[in-house]
């Protein structure tokens, strides 16, 4: 059973929490927070990008986690959610 907690745990660096204030983000953003989003999308596909997963957190912002060796996920930046742009086939 601890296999499965270590596995599942999330740590909150603090760069990621000051990237966050400064970013806009509203209230406090806590591991558990992106723990749920973040075990929400890995059974459904989750796209891995330069291996890091981009949660996201609401008001275009995005927690980038990563997997440690240990069996955890940290949560090593926040981002602005890049706009994809649909190309226009003329």
């Amino acid at each position: 059973m601890s296999s499965r907690r270590r596995k599942s745990t999330v740590i909150l660096t603090a760069h990621a929490a000051q990237r966050y204030r400064e970013r806009g983000g509203q209230g406090e953003l806590t591991a558990g927070e992106v723990r749920r989003m973040l075990l929400g999308m890995l059974p459904a596909g989750a796209e891995v990008q330069n291996a890091a997963i981009e949660v996201p957190l609401g008001g275009g912002l995005v927690a980038v986690c990563v997997p440690e060796l240990g069996g955890f996920w940290s949560v090593v930046t926040v981002e602005k959610a890049e706009r994809k742009q649909k190309e226009c086939s003329a």
